[in-house]
Order: C-alpha cells, then structure tokens, then sequence
C-alpha cells in the first residue's frame, strides 16, 4: 500500500475500509497462522494511521462485544482513536441505504449495524478523493433477502472495489514483504 496521492503523503493512493467480518476472518489459521498475527497487526497500525487503512467506530464496537475478545478484535478497539477519515455523515448513509438493503427492516438491535457504516465511509473517501482507490474489505457477498442484501452488492451498485479478506492478506503479506 505505498505511495501517495501527493507530496504531502496524504491522501494515499489506496484506502481500504475494513468490515468486521472480514477482521474477525483474519485469523482462521489458512489466512494468518497464529505467529503472522501480531507482526501483520502490527503493520496494519501503521496503515491505519497513515489513513491506507479505516473503519468506523461500528466496527470496534462489534468487535468488542465478545467476552474476550482476540487479536482482531483487541486491534480494532485499541486503533479506533487512529482513523484518519471522519464518521460518515447522515447523507452517506441515506445514500448507501437507497442503493442497498444493508440492514434487516424487521430486525431489532441494541446496537448500530457496522455494514452501512462500512460502506458509507467508503464512498465518502472516494467522494472526497477522488484519485483514491478506494476498497470495501468485506467477507459478506450473499444476498439473504427478502432481509438483506451483502455489502458487496452495496459497493458494486456504488462502484466501490470489495475485496475479500483473503485477498487483503495476500495483498498485506506482499506489502510487507516489499518493505
């Protein structure tokens, strides 16, 4: 994930926008065996304040919610103060939601749903920069309607890029390893 969209570093040339499924996918042992963990944490910490990395605070919430959580989990709680971009506004959201069904209508939570978080700051990055490649990291690509639809039919009807999570490791490992 190097290189800049100007001198200042800032914004990068690539962003992508984590989804919780996906965090708490990285660490089934075929993405990232138990010794790649804290060194690949440790370089997305980096990332993230750097701003190649984001996710709203929807996010660390759901992550925290288990009673103990693990090495996703403890990351996304303990870097939500590093986000570089600002909570999606109401109009982002409105947007997304119109373009896709991300939330049960007959669902009840005691919490605000991360995925329409998700998407929405990514299309307000890619709004804002738009020389940004700008990428959704989501494991949720089926449909379940008549109750929702994935994030990656939001980010394909928005025209934003999705990657799964293993397709982000590949792409982490590789950055590293380019250090």
């Amino acid at each position: 994930m190097s290189g800049s969209s100007n001198a200042t570093g800032f914004p990068p040339s690539i962003v992508c926008v984590l989804d919780t499924g996906a965090l708490a996918n990285m660490k089934k042992k075929e993405l990232l065996k138990i010794d790649e963990q804290l060194g690949m944490f440790t370089a997305m910490t980096q990332l993230l304040r750097s701003g190649h990395l984001a996710y709203p605070k929807q996010v660390a919430a759901e992550m925290s919610r288990v009673d103990y959580p693990d090495t996703p989990g403890a990351w996304a709680a303990g870097g939500k103060g590093l986000v570089r971009y600002p909570a999606p506004h109401d109009e982002a959201i409105a947007e997304v939601l119109g373009a896709a069904q991300l939330m049960d209508p007959q669902g009840e939570h005691d919490y605000e749903e991360a995925d329409p978080y998700v998407v929405a700051m990514a299309y307000e990055i890619s709004e804002r920069y738009p020389d940004c490649r700008v990428i959704v990291v989501s494991d949720d690509f089926k449909d379940r309607m008549p109750r929702k639809e994935s994030i990656h039919t939001a980010c394909e009807r928005l025209g934003i890029e999705c990657w799964r999570s293993g397709e982000f490791v590949e792409h982490m490992k590789a950055t590293m390893d380019g250090d």
